[in-house]
């Protein structure tokens, strides 16, 4: 697989840091304030919009993922999220929506497995953590991959509209 360009993901334009108070016991600690597009081939042929709670927080199309301004995310599960100055909240916005709705009704299986997922990490990671990281994910990921919220759903639509570049 081809290895993707790394878009510009900055504290205070694309995403910020919860506080307490709006995490309220909740697991996510970042919040996107822009959509945010990543550009991979991701193999469908259609366009995939990901729903929940009746909004669409990812797009998957064939060109690439548009995550949604106001998805919130986790980072790194059981892991930091910045080590040595070096940030992996961008590969962890990628995996936790595909993650999210990797169960859902709907959802492109075929094209958007558990490996190619884990590869997208691996591809916007820093070259060394990422690998590091990378392993974590191929040893246990497989336990949440399927799962899902209920309410959670795919709508498969043709392509109806130009991808971003």
């Amino acid at each position: 697989m081809k290895s993707i360009p790394h878009p510009i993901f900055r504290e205070g334009i694309e995403w910020r840091k919860l506080s307490k108070e709006e995490r309220a016991g909740k697991a996510w600690k970042y919040i996107l304030l822009a959509d945010v597009f990543i550009s991979v081939e991701t193999g469908v042929q259609f366009h995939f919009d990901c729903i929940s709670s009746g909004k669409v927080w990812l797009q998957i199309l064939p060109h690439g993922l548009i995550i949604s301004k106001g998805y919130s995310w986790n980072g790194n599960t059981f892991s930091p999220d910045n080590i040595g100055g070096v940030s992996l909240l961008l590969p962890s916005l990628a995996h936790d929506p595909l993650f999210q709705f990797s169960g859902a009704v709907g959802f492109p299986r075929k094209q958007i497995t558990l490996p190619w997922t884990n590869w997208l990490y691996l591809q916007l990671s820093h070259w060394f953590l990422g690998r590091v990281y990378h392993a974590g994910l191929v040893a246990g990921s497989w336990l949440l991959w399927g799962e899902t919220l209920p309410g959670d759903y795919v709508m498969k639509r043709p392509l109806h509209k130009p991808e971003p570049t």
